[in-house]
This record gives C-alpha cells, structure tokens and sequence, in this order.
C-alpha cells in the first residue's frame, strides 16, 4: 500500500508541476512552490533551480524520483512487479516527459505571421460578404442588420485577440 501511495503522490505531483510550468506565463506561480512536491524533492528542484533555473532540468529530476520509486518495488510490494510491467511504467514516465518537451515547444512556437495575415483576409471578406447573403435570404431587413452587427462583431473581435 505504502508503494502504490507514493507512486501515486509522485505521479500527481509531477502532473501539478508541469502544468505550474506550462501555465506560468498565466499564473506567475512557480513550479518550484508545488504543494504536491516532499522537503526531499523540493530540495532537489531548489538545487537545480541554483544551477541555472531550467525547467527540463527540474522534470528529469522528478522523473528520476519517479522511476527510482517504479524500481523500489521490490522493498514493498509482497509479489515484485514482473518485469513487462516494470518496463511498461518507465515506458510511461518517459512518454510523459517526451510529451511535456512536446507541449513546451509549441508553447514557445510562434504564430506564423503570413498565416496570420491569411485569416484577416478571410474574415474580411467573410464580414463583407455576410450583409448581402443575410438581405439576399431574409425577408426582415431589421433581424438582418442587428444579425449582422453582431456577427461582425465577433468575427472582428476575435481577429482582435
């Protein structure tokens, strides 16, 4: 029970951390201060935090605390683990980091600016060809216009954001 229960801890704290990191632009709450993490792992981080403050360096670390915790099961567990089970988790953990190197580079990926360009052609000539589908289709010129309003005025505003 005491293995399954750290495992689990690890596994929430490391999911609590990488969102902290991936939403820090948002929030401004450091991964570092993560209510998830023991003194140990908090030290561990603060000792890489020391080094240069890298957030990859800090995931490796607790993925190290996570795959040490896969291969103490042999101190805890009454039955070990067999080993395709064993390899299937640390599989696991190192798809999560690939994944989280995966999510931290299209955070950092910018917004392509011809394609940006593209899309406020589109909603231009979208806005300015909707009057004339909406009067062309409707007998009621009122519902048309107050229609039109506001649909020009969601198209624009989300150019806007």
């Amino acid at each position: 029970v005491k293995w399954r229960f750290d495992l689990a801890r690890k596994n929430i704290a490391i999911l609590r951390f990488i969102v902290s990191v991936l939403e820090f632009e948002s929030s401004k709450f450091h991964a570092w201060k993560t209510p998830a993490l023991t003194e140990r792992e908090k030290r561990a981080l603060i000792s890489v935090k020391a080094a240069g403050d890298n957030n990859e360096r800090a995931l490796m670390v607790l993925a190290m605390f996570l795959r040490s915790t896969i291969g103490s099961h042999i101190d805890y567990l009454d039955k070990p683990l067999h080993v395709n089970q064993e390899l299937k988790m640390y599989a696991c953990v190192s798809e999560l980091v690939r994944g989280y190197h995966c999510l931290s580079r299209l955070i950092d990926t910018q917004f392509p600016f011809p394609l940006a360009q593209m899309n406020r052609t589109f909603i231009v000539i979208w806005v300015f060809t909707l009057p004339m589908v909406l009067f062309h289709d409707s007998d009621d010129k009122v519902s048309s216009v107050v229609a039109t309003f506001f649909l020009t005025y969601a198209f624009i505003g989300l150019e806007l954001v």
